[in-house]
């Protein structure tokens, strides 16, 4: 059976990824008949916009939309009975689309991803923090969150829950694979083949910043869905370790022998790298990954008081 695919490739300011990720879509959907490419601009600046239609594909030119609006701009116009959602600086293989159409054919997803990892030219945080999903999701595993840049969804099921949500800024992904789980939908990820991601951060400065914009999501999906465990327990951990550090802090006035007590703050970052498979327990890549875990943690905590105490998002 064939099956029909709409591919929204999503853009803004892509004119470094764009000529190789673009080129690596157009083999993959080569002689494909059943896909139908929609790249969706959010008003770039560089020279994105020209380098898509340089390729012959029509761009569909939007301006300051939430991604998720985005994202949903390009499924409206999608006559697929599945959406490939894939952003702009993703690269995937010549032959994804055989993988994807044996996942389908095997009936078990009605939602999946596959792994994006960083590139070898990657920074050494951009491959940690990838290489720290990848040991996670080895296997075809269930999951309740997936990349919004890298998705696979049955278009039915997509409409069934109204698509991406327009007004979230950040963490639109999360909330949709949260509703498909609602409406009892499969979500899986695959581990094989990995896609490349060159939207890596190009710098130390740039992951905090990201991080620290991920971190946003919480307070908006808080406010949608209340206060389920699995939406609260890193805020609140976030916020412990910032509590714990302030009183190291205060503590070190009074009693300088106190500094002895700030390993502490690096245990459950190790208790989370250590969690890796065996195949993966390297002593560098641990070190890594307690660094950043750690970092996670103290920029959560920052973007939690600080997008908390900001008006709630109403766009």
């Amino acid at each position: 059976m064939k099956h029909r695919y709409s591919i929204i490739m999503p853009m803004f300011n892509e004119a470094k990824n764009i000529p190789c990720c673009l080129s690596a879509m157009l083999d993959a959907i080569q002689g494909r008949k059943e896909c139908k490419l929609i790249v969706v601009d959010n008003g770039s600046t560089d020279e994105s916009v020209k380098l898509v239609q340089q390729q012959g594909i029509k761009v569909l030119e939007k301006k300051q939309l939430t991604i998720g609006q985005l994202r949903n701009e390009g499924a409206v116009g999608a006559t697929g009975d599945w959406l490939v959602f894939v952003d702009a600086d993703i690269e995937v293989p010549g032959d994804w689309f055989s993988f994807v159409d044996g996942v389908i054919e095997e009936g078990f997803a009605q939602a999946f991803a596959f792994v994006d990892i960083a590139p070898e030219s990657a920074p050494w945080y951009a491959k940690a923090w990838a290489l720290r999903v990848l040991t996670r999701r080895g296997q075809v595993t269930s999951v309740d969150t997936l990349p919004g840049r890298n998705l696979i969804v049955s278009r039915e099921v997509f409409e069934q829950v109204d698509g991406f949500d327009n007004g979230l800024i950040t963490g639109e992904d999360k909330d949709l694979i949260r509703r498909l789980r609602g409406q009892g939908a499969s979500v899986l990820s695959i581990p094989h083949p990995k896609l490349l991601h060159w939207g890596y951060e190009q710098s130390f400065y740039s992951w905090l910043r990201k991080e620290f914009w991920r971190q946003s999501s919480h307070r908006d999906l808080i406010y949608k869905y209340g206060w389920p465990w699995r939406l609260v327990r890193f805020p609140l951990m976030a916020l412990l370790h910032w509590m714990f550090f302030v009183l190291v802090l205060v503590a070190l006035y009074w009693n300088f022998w106190v500094v002895i007590l700030l390993p502490l703050l690096f245990v459950p970052s190790l208790f989370l790298s250590l969690r890796l498979p065996s195949a993966y327990l390297k002593f560098e890549l641990i070190v890594q990954l307690t660094v950043l875990y750690s970092l996670r943690f103290l920029v959560a905590g920052i973007a939690v008081i600080w997008f908390w105490c900001r008006p709630q998002n109403t766009c």
